[in-house]
């Protein structure tokens, strides 16, 4: 049973267990059509492009046609002018038989947040223009800040965490602005769809475990950059580490911002353990408000622990803890 950190028994992922997504990114977005089928093969549940990039339909429409259950989702920053994204979205979305997802990601100038009301004209305008599609596609929310998660609570299918995600901050900001979004539209947890990030810390030896931890430092270390990401950071007494961080990066010294991710910071923001335990430990942090979790890493290397991982969290169900 999965305990309800929360607090609220409200905030529980009934059900089964929660759906895995394989995050593609950086080099390997190459290589997606043959990573497509092989996630499919090992039983993941949707394949996602998280990193805006270069057209993302083009690539997951050659995904679709080496695959035919798999979900195909694509992140794309929140547009100015949503008509000819939502054309190209709804195409994508009835080649792939109704497997698209559309995930609209804060735009990168300045590494802020989009404007929630920039970003709720956009979705408002994308279900304006599919109000006549049978089966549109779904559209997620990626956020950090809890005016966009609001946003998310009250007009998206989903919502998606950002890697650099704690619990505390996961539960003392991002659950209550859901819950006053849900309030707002009159729904309930059932109709939104929250994406957990999968930042892990594991090996099978001392050596896998440290390159490990040395991956997950450097990842923490580039969000904690990122002006959009000071509020995780004040939510654990480290608003200052983010100056130290940025006048590093200032400088071009980006080989030393890992050394300034302190083991209790990884802690927060990474599950660590033996590869074993790793889907117990995903589920226990996020699955009380969570229906996704999304992982990354090399599929090639050992397939065989990847397909185990994900058929053990799809297994594991959270129920509603008695308050």
């Amino acid at each position: 049973m999965c305990s309800n950190n929360s607090g609220n028994p409200g905030v529980v992922y009934r059900g089964g267990g929660m759906k895995v997504d394989l995050a593609v990114a950086g080099p390997d977005v190459r290589y997606l059509s043959s990573l497509a089928r092989l996630a499919e093969d090992l039983g993941f549940d949707a394949l996602c492009l998280p990193e805006p990039g270069a057209d993302p339909f083009a690539r997951l429409a050659r995904a679709a046609d080496r695959t035919w259950r798999i979900g195909l989702h694509a992140s794309v920053p929140v547009p100015g002018s949503p008509t000819a994204l939502a054309h190209r979205a709804g195409d994508l979305q009835e080649y792939t038989s109704g497997r698209f997802v559309l995930a609209l990601a804060p735009r990168p100038a300045g590494c802020t947040v989009s404007a929630p009301a920039r970003t709720r004209r956009a979705v408002t305008a994308l279900h304006t223009a599919w109000r006549d599609t049978r089966d549109r596609p779904k559209v997620f929310l990626a956020a950090v800040g809890p005016g966009t998660a609001e946003l998310a609570g009250e007009i998206a299918d989903g919502l998606i965490l950002p890697g650099f995600t704690t619990t505390r901050f996961l539960q003392e900001m991002t659950v209550p602005a859901l819950e006053r979004g849900l309030r707002r539209s009159g729904r309930g947890w059932d109709d939104l769809e929250v994406v957990a990030p999968g930042l892990v810390v594991t090996g099978h030896t001392a050596e896998e475990r440290e390159r490990s931890a040395r991956r997950a430092r450097r990842a923490i270390a580039a969000h904690g950059v990122a002006l959009a990401h000071h509020p995780v950071l004040k939510a654990h007494g480290r608003a200052a580490l983010q100056e130290e961080l940025r006048a590093l990066a200032e400088q071009g010294r980006w080989s030393e911002l890992p050394g300034l991710i302190d083991d209790e910071l990884l802690d927060a923001c990474a599950v660590q353990g033996p590869p074993g335990d790793i889907p117990d430990l995903l589920v226990a942090r996020y699955g009380s408000v969570c229906r996704r979790i999304s992982l990354t890493g090399p599929l090639h290397h050992d397939p065989g622990t990847w397909a185990a991982a994900v058929s053990r969290i799809h297994e594991i169900t959270c129920e509603p803890v008695p308050s």
